[in-house]
C-alpha cells in the first residue's frame, strides 16, 4: 500500500513540476506514466481511470500553480469572457462525447493541431492572427480533443495565444494557466459525473501539485524564453508520440 501511494504520490510531483514551469495540467506526463509504470509494481488501471486521474491533476495542478502565478499579468483579460466560454463548451462536449467517438479520429486531430502548433512554435514572428471568429472555435477544438484523449492541451493554447497577442511563450505562462484551469474545472466535475474519478487519489495529487507547482514556478524563473519554448516542444514531441502509438494500436 505504502508503495502505491508512493508511486502515485511520485509520479503526481513530476505533473506538477511541468505545470509550474510550462503551465501544462500535465497530462502529456499522467496519460503515458500511469499506464507504463504502476503495472509494473501490479497496480492494474483502466484507461478511463488513468484519464480520470489526469483530470484530477490537470484540476489542482492548474489551481495551485494559478494561485502561485496570481500576481503576474494575465495577458488575455480583453477576450477573457470568449476565450474561457470556447474552453468550456469545448472541454465538457469533449468529455461527454469521447465514449462515442474513435479514438483514431480524435488522435488524428490532435496530431494535425500538434504539428502545426510546433511548426509555428519556433517562428521569431506569427505571420497570421486568429481572429475573433475563428479563434473560439479553434479553442473550443483544442479543449474538447484534451479533454477528450487525456492529453494537455496548454501547449496547444500558448500557441494560439502567440498568434493573437505576440508575446513570446513565457510571457504566455500565466494566461495559458488560467485557461487551463477554467477549462480543467469543467473536466473534472464531468468526469466525476461519469464516475471516472478516483476519489481516494485525491489528497495524494493535491499534496503532490503543492510541491511540483512550487518546484516548476521556481525553476521558471531561471529559463530564458527560448528555453521554455524548447521544453515546450520536447513535450510536444512526446503528446505527438503518445497519440501516433494511439492510433497504431
Amino acid at each position: 500500500m505504502l508503495y502505491d501511494i508512493l508511486i502515485f504520490f511520485s509520479i503526481c510531483v513530476l505533473s506538477g513540476v511541468f505545470t509550474g514551469l510550462l503551465g501544462i495540467g500535465g497530462g502529456l506526463i499522467i496519460i503515458p506514466v500511469f499506464s507504463i509504470l504502476p503495472p509494473l509494481f501490479g497496480i492494474k488501471l483502466d484507461l478511463q481511470h488513468i484519464i480520470g486521474i489526469s483530470a484530477t491533476s490537470i484540476f489542482l495542478n492548474s489551481a495551485i500553480a494559478m494561485f502561485y502565478r496570481r500576481k503576474e499579468p494575465i495577458i488575455i483579460k480583453k477576450d477573457l469572457k470568449g476565450l474561457a466560454l470556447a474552453v468550456i463548451v469545448g472541454t465538457v462536449s469533449g468529455s461527454l462525447l469521447s465514449s462515442n467517438i474513435p479514438d483514431k479520429i480524435l488522435y488524428g486531430i490532435y496530431i494535425v493541431l500538434a504539428i502545426y502548433s510546433f511548426h509555428l512554435m519556433f517562428k521569431s514572428s506569427v505571420e497570421f492572427n486568429l481572429n475573433k471568429f475563428v479563434r473560439y472555435p479553434v479553442f473550443a477544438l483544442i479543449g474538447a480533443v484534451g479533454a477528450s484523449i487525456g492529453l494537455g492541451g496548454a501547449i496547444l493554447f500558448s500557441v494560439a495565444l502567440k498568434s493573437i497577442y505576440k508575446e513570446d511563450c513565457k510571457q504566455l505562462l500565466s494566461s495559458v494557466t488560467l485557461l487551463m484551469l477554467i477549462g480543467s474545472i469543467f473536466m473534472f466535475f464531468t468526469k466525476l459525473f461519469l464516475g471516472n474519478i478516483l476519489v481516494a487519489i485525491i489528497p495524494i495529487v493535491l499534496a503532490a501539485s503543492f510541491i511540483g507547482a512550487k518546484i516548476g514556478i521556481e525553476i521558471s524563473k531561471y529559463c530564458s524564453a527560448k528555453s521554455i519554448t524548447i521544453i515546450m516542444a520536447i513535450m510536444l514531441c512526446i503528446g505527438l508520440v503518445r497519440a501516433a502509438f494511439g492510433i497504431l494500436t
